[in-house]
């Protein structure tokens, strides 16, 4: 888990500077308007790969969070349950990580341009 706070507080901090304060430029110079800081970063192979690690981590988590929730509530009692929980758990993760990532794929592969 430290591991995951680790990744998630600086990809934090790395998407403020880039997309917020526009401090970390990545593929442009200058100020831009916001649709063009996402479209010229995202065109970066490194940048889609930095940021499929911090969504993965963030998805790890709320993997965590909804299956701590529902044992907690005392959705688990019993074997079944324990694994239709991970399950829907894995769910609900995977379904965020590839909603995150469609955009930044689409740039790069250049579904999406200016």
């Amino acid at each position: 888990m430290i591991w995951g706070g680790v990744i998630i507080i600086l990809g934090v901090i790395f998407h403020l500077l880039q997309f917020t304060t526009q401090t970390i430029t990545v593929g442009y110079t200058g100020t831009i308007e916001p649709h063009m800081r996402v479209i010229l970063g995202f065109q970066q192979w490194w940048l889609v790969l930095a940021y499929a690690i911090f969504v993965g981590a963030v998805c790890l988590h709320i993997y965590h969070g909804f299956y701590s929730a529902f044992c907690t509530l005392g959705a688990r009692v019993g074997a079944f349950s324990e694994k239709v929980i991970k399950v829907c758990s894995w769910i609900v993760c995977l379904l965020v990580f590839f909603g995150f990532m469609a955009s930044p794929l689409a740039i790069f592969f250049g579904l999406v341009t200016a």
